[in-house]
């Protein structure tokens, strides 16, 4: 591929720093509800990819198609709580890794804004284990910070990283600071959007499970005990019924693969107004998750196409993976794919 039509088909995924969602499967269509006005701004519309028919594991109803919820394209952002570090802390970084300096300068606008100013439907989070508190609440470059005599922003003012709790954040010790400091905090932003815009589409909500660190700051590692911590913050604000998990998409299917690829997500106007959970790691967190929830499980996995529990498939880089996305959209309907844009 040359490289304008690279430049084309990123562009055409989605702008620059966005994370783009869509399914390669056929149709894209307007987020209104069937049979009554839309409750936010429609940020999707209606056509057929290469001109052709609606997938055959769609429904007709009173003469339209029904959407399922892969049949959307959407678009989020990734560390979605980011806040750009302070200009000691940003010289500080900018000595060992001039680069990853540059890189994390930006700060991303509150949760709220993003949702209800910017129609995203969705979030990449980082979270980490934090049992007993304090963990994070007083980070090396902060320490530094006072001990040169700089002057830096309050972190933290109310002192809610000293409390029990999973936390947020893109590296500990440097890169702290952020629009949510707990996950308690980003889903209860997220839901009191939800609950004041019942309508929306399901909200796709990506996490990562950190627990490494190059820095003094040493993370826990998740395993068995962090999954049931996991479940019970995000239930702690999510009723089940305000949540899509692997189970409702999997039915009465042997297994969630032959779900998706058999009838595809279920139909969007059955599952507005709930969040989807996903686990953005692979490898050895991901089989561990997997083996400690496999009864109950929350979190949609990000595995081959064909293990029994796909559903939907990391593909960062959508120019390298081109060819494999494409063969995805024709072997496994129903699928979807996540992918970045960095233009």
């Amino acid at each position: 591929m040359g490289a304008a039509k690279q430049r084309r088909l990123a562009g055409a995924i989605t702008a620059a720093g966005l994370v783009c969602i869509w399914a390669l499967v056929r149709a894209i269509a307007d987020a209104q509800p069937h049979g009554g006005p839309a409750s936010e701004t429609p940020h999707v519309t209606r056509s057929t990819d290469d001109g052709s028919s609606p997938a055959a594991n769609s429904e007709d109803v009173d003469g339209e198609r029904r959407l399922r919820i892969n049949d959307l394209q959407l678009l989020g952002t990734h560390n979605s709580y980011h806040v750009a570090p302070d200009s000691f802390a940003s010289e500080t970084i900018a000595t060992v890794a001039p680069a990853e300096a540059k890189a994390i300068d930006c700060t991303q606008r509150s949760l709220t804004e993003q949702l209800a100013l910017l129609g995203l439907r969705h979030f990449e989070l980082d979270c980490y284990l934090d049992p007993d508190g304090r963990l994070f609440c007083d980070p090396l470059v902060l320490r530094l910070a006072r001990a040169a005599g700089r002057d830096v922003p309050a972190f933290d003012p109310d002192g809610v990283l000293k409390a029990p709790g999973i936390k947020i954040l893109h590296s500990p010790d440097f890169d702290v600071r952020t629009t949510a400091f707990t996950l308690a905090a980003a889903m209860t932003e997220i839901r009191a959007w939800s609950d004041r815009n019942p309508g929306h589409v399901p909200l796709f909500l990506l996490l990562e499970l950190k627990s490494e660190s190059f820095s003094p700051t040493r993370p826990l590692p998740w395993g068995q005990e962090g999954f049931v911590e996991l479940h019970r913050e995000l239930e702690a604000v999510w009723p089940r019924c305000r949540i899509l998990t692997p189970r409702d998409v999997q039915g009465d299917a042997a297994t969630l693969r032959e779900a998706v690829e058999g009838r595809g997500w279920p139909d969007l106007d059955d599952h507005r107004g709930k969040v989807v959970f996903l686990l953005d790691n692979e490898g050895p967190l991901r089989d561990r998750y997997l083996a400690s929830t496999a009864n109950d499980r929350l979190l949609f996995v990000s595995v081959d196409r064909d293990h029994p529990a796909a559903a939907w498939m990391k593909r960062n880089d959508p120019v390298a993976h081109e060819q494999e996305i494409r063969g995805v959209g024709r072997r496994n309907a129903g699928s979807i794919i996540f992918g970045r844009s960095r233009q």
